[in-house]
């Protein structure tokens, strides 16, 4: 009855537990960089909260990383980030945390309170420098918004939405922008949001209309069309400028409601001018490309009874240059029927011959910062010589010209120097409420 020892058994779990830890290592960190996603960074947040520990909350978003998407493909926009997140990591302090939240959004746990920005600065300057995909030399540009625990919030939910609210400012605002939350901020956020709300029931209730600036034919001293732009007067705010309310719609997606109102509407209004005179509408990007746009043109147009002709749609390179191949396919199947396309603000933004090559167009617009341009003794020189440059491009491509933002007599005086035909802007006319337009074209006189 005496005890003389143990019989046991051992096996081996090595496998056991590195697959545990394997799976704890994909639960924590992404796959594709390598740093802790967005599981491992709420676990953190939450934990220094808890502990009251003082800490700053970094989001960093990469600028146009969709277009470098689009443009290389996905294996090289996952290259690139790769690249990126090798960058930053190598740019912060040790105790940092660094986690890919998902995309192209960032995040960093700092302790750093005081001298945050300084570090930002640095990350932007060490992104900046050139990355090369596909051959090609790639700058990544950022914004970053900052809020700090427990100066701007008490708890993880409310931390992470006031470093968004920074983000999201600092992304409005300008290429590589860093802003600290601040209250101010988030009371033009809630403005915003007040807004939104305000412009989805303007839709309901008819607050919204379009008036209609006159384009003139220099050569043959006609009118030559109308363009539909749309207003906003509400009842508590007054006048909303267009300027304010359209990127509201482009960013809440409600400018494609707002954009099939404003389409049926000119051309009902269009077929009451009993001219044969083209009606331009606007078309955003996020409309263009949404499901059932041709069919939803086509259809509007039998409705209203207006000719396909007499129909131009406006559309921006900027919108569409993401998926430029399938906007020009529904580009041409419209002009196959009749309908007229014309590029807007070309010169600004994306603008280039490879585009311009690709898209099926009848017209381009020159923007009219290019008009402006004239009025200043140093941009003068070389705003002519682009605006000849478009005029010759669009000759040898046998593509028309509308020069919008025309105000004054010199600049009349020296559009009409460089050979062009077609203007709209404040010297003949602003844009006018649909009443009066019958009027206008039976008192239309053009004074040169």
């Amino acid at each position: 009855d005496n005890f003389i020892g143990w019989r046991g058994l051992s096996s081996d779990v090595t496998a056991s537990f590195l697959n545990t830890r394997h799976i704890e290592h994909l639960a924590n960190f992404d796959p594709l960089t390598g740093l802790a996603n967005r599981y491992h960074f709420n676990q953190a947040i939450v934990r220094f909260c808890e502990q009251k520990t003082p800490f700053t909350l970094v989001l960093l978003d990469l600028d146009n990383f969709k277009y470098v998407n689009d443009t290389f493909g996905h294996a090289e926009g996952d290259q690139l980030l790769q690249k990126v997140a090798n960058r930053m990591q190598q740019s912060i302090a040790d105790s940092d945390l660094l986690c890919r939240l998902g995309g192209d959004e960032f995040a960093i746990i700092s302790h750093q309170l005081d001298h945050i920005e300084n570090t930002c600065k640095r990350l932007l300057v060490e992104l900046r420098l050139p990355i090369e995909l596909a051959n090609v030399n790639i700058e990544v540009s950022a914004s970053i918004g900052i809020s700090q625990y427990p100066k701007d919030a008490v708890n993880d939910k409310e931390l992470l939405k006031k470093a968004d609210i920074a983000m999201y400012n600092a992304k409005s605002s300008a290429t590589d922008s860093i802003l600290l939350f601040s209250a101010e901020m988030e009371r033009r956020n809630y403005e915003r949001s007040e807004m939104v709300l305000q412009l989805r029931k303007a839709i309901q209730e008819k607050e919204l209309s379009l008036v209609y600036q006159p384009q003139i034919s220099v050569k043959t001293q006609k009118i030559v069309g109308f363009e539909a732009l749309m207003r906003w007067n509400n009842n508590a705010m007054g006048n909303v400028s267009p300027e304010t309310f359209i990127p509201l719609a482009e960013e809440s997606g409600l400018i494609v409601d707002m954009g099939y109102w404003a389409l049926e509407t000119a051309c009902n209004q269009a077929l009451l001018w009993g001219e044969d005179i083209p009606v331009s509408v606007n078309v955003s990007g996020l409309q263009l490309l949404s499901a059932g746009f041709e069919k939803r043109v086509i259809s509007i147009l039998r409705i209203t009874g207006l000719s396909p002709p007499r129909l131009h749609l406006e559309v921006t390179e900027s919108s569409i240059v993401s998926k430029i191949e399938q906007a020009n396919l529904i580009l041409t199947r419209l002009q196959a029927i009749g309908v007229k396309i014309s590029l807007d603000d070309f010169g600004t933004g994306f603008s280039s011959l490879s585009y311009l090559q690709k898209l099926s167009i009848d017209t381009l617009k020159i923007d009219r910062s290019f008009i402006q341009g004239l009025d200043k003794q140093d941009e003068l020189e070389s705003s002519i010589a682009i605006i000849d440059i478009i005029f010759k491009l669009a000759e040898v491509l046998s593509l028309k010209v509308m020069v919008e933002g025309v105000e004054s007599e010199f600049h009349l005086q020296q559009l009409v120097a460089l050979g062009c035909e077609n203007i709209q802007g404040y010297l003949f006319s602003p844009p006018i409420n649909e009443a009066s337009v019958k009027q206008y074209i039976q008192q239309f006189i053009y004074v040169n």
